[in-house]
């Protein structure tokens, strides 16, 4: 959402939700009030951040909104795996697109790929189409 200009309404949103409903600031409180909340007699907002990066301006954020923020990194931080090799294919032709991407897992069918799209409804497309 950062990524399409959306911070401002991001931020909006989050400073709009009531403090009555959000986690403690102390270790101690916030275990209290997931007791409470086990226990049936109220609920507290939880907010979960995820990034596949961490840009400046989405760590910024977390460190604003989250409390007690758990990181889970894999790899160097700042750098990438060694032995992975990253492809960017540029397709124009739209009608063209299942046909190239046959092709590169073709090239490559014991490789293991992540395929990146923007809509779900593609995913389950490309999965209709594998």
């Amino acid at each position: 959402m950062i990524d399409y200009n959306l911070e401002d309404s991001v931020n909006f949103i989050l400073n709009s939700i009531p403090e009555s409903i959000l986690k403690a600031d102390t270790e101690h409180e916030v275990n209290e009030q997931e007791s409470m909340m086990l226990a049936g007699h109220r609920n507290f907002k939880t907010m979960q951040m995820f990034s596949a990066t961490m840009q400046p301006l989405v760590e910024k954020m977390a460190r604003q909104y989250l409390k007690f923020p758990a990181l889970v990194q894999i790899g160097e931080p700042g750098g990438s795996k060694k032995n992975i090799e990253q492809r960017i294919e540029f397709v124009t032709n739209e009608g063209q697109r299942k046909q190239k991407l046959t092709q590169l897992l073709n090239r490559f069918p014991k490789s293991p790929i992540i395929i990146f799209v923007n809509l779900k409804l593609e995913v389950d497309q490309i999965t209709e189409m594998l």
